[in-house]
């Protein structure tokens, strides 16, 4: 699934795993960039630290396309999804 959405906010949601040790994260909360049939609420997007690390300078206020995984519902109507970022991601 792919999902286009604008960032507007980052945070670091590393964790250390009992099996698998030190998980680097972040989590990018997005707003529904579709213009045609746009979510209501915002969408959190877990991304590998290894993505971040392209996007990094001021990712707040633009625009990213999203490879999605894995979707899950989270509080209410609010979506979390794991992804990865399209190849020419940034748009804006």
């Amino acid at each position: 699934m792919e999902f286009k959405g604008m960032c507007i906010a980052v945070e670091d949601t590393s964790y250390t795993s009992k099996s698998s040790g030190r998980v680097e994260q972040t989590t990018l909360t997005c707003v529904d960039a579709d213009a045609k049939a746009r979510l209501k609420d915002t969408v959190d997007g877990v991304i590998r630290k290894e993505d971040y690390e392209r996007i990094k300078d001021m990712p707040v206020g633009k625009t990213f396309d999203f490879d999605v995984s894995e979707l899950r519902n989270e509080m209410g109507a609010r979506f979390r999804f794991r992804a990865r970022l399209s190849a020419g991601t940034a748009t804006k």
